[in-house]
């Protein structure tokens, strides 16, 4: 089994299938383990998500992040430091409602919370033009090449292998079923092509004939001195 792309959902992916017995599994990736965009990744870490799927997945992370050091042997930085949005206008405010009602379905702790209360969390906030803030005190943030390279470490250690500096320039395709994949280095026979090229991942499908609805955005990363507030 082929995986494109050794960023966090690639080498978590190759862990999870050598963890249950999958045998063959093999990573591509380009460049490095994790230095597509995992590396600029801000490592947030929410389960305050309008869909069923996002927080599905989001409760499933909090608990794999919990008991990441003693699975993985690998310290993610996990700290569960909460995570707080600001309202400033009772749309938005209606539009966080229906979200919390979702979250709460599945367990999520989340709330509304006054911008006093939100004041009390971050002394530094200015909340004067606030209406409301919202709370999730269970959500906060890990390293994101801490995460990436503890799959990494026990998928390699589990029986996967992870090819660095590799990439896919074709994807065979016959009778409608994935054959294999073509690569700088050589060919690899593969029933099987799973694509976690994150914002390539169009790219990668259109090797195979398949329109992928991913598109990507240009972001921008600041960084500062620490804030002493903060």
């Amino acid at each position: 089994m082929v995986i494109i792309g050794g960023g966090v959902v690639g080498c978590s992916i190759a862990y999870n299938l050598a963890r249950r017995g999958q045998r063959d599994v093999v990573v591509l990736e380009r460049e490095t383990v994790g230095s597509g965009t995992t590396s600029k990744a801000a490592g947030g870490i929410r389960a305050q998500f309008p869909t069923e799927t996002e927080i599905r997945f989001s409760l499933e992370s909090l608990r794999v992040l919990k008991n990441f050091t003693e699975e993985f042997g690998v310290d993610p930085g996990f700290k569960q430091i909460g995570y707080l949005f600001l309202v400033s206008d009772e749309k938005a405010l209606r539009g966080f409602e229906t979200r919390i009602a979702l979250q709460k379905r599945f367990g999520v702790d989340v709330r509304v919370i006054t911008p006093k209360d939100a004041h009390a969390i971050v002394p530094a906030l200015r909340v004067d033009d606030l209406i409301a803030a919202v709370w999730g005190p269970q959500d906060g943030l890990a390293g994101p090449a801490e995460v990436t390279q503890g799959f990494a470490k026990r998928a390699r250690e589990l029986g996967a292998g992870i090819v660095e500096g590799v990439e896919v320039t074709a994807i065979d395709v016959a009778g409608g079923k994935v054959r294999g994949v073509r690569t700088t280095q050589g060919e690899i026979a593969s029933p099987v092509v799973v694509n976690a090229a994150g914002p390539t991942a169009a790219r990668v499908g259109r090797l195979a004939g398949v329109s992928v609805a991913v598109f990507p955005r240009r972001r921008h990363i600041f960084f500062t001195e620490p804030f002493p507030e903060l």
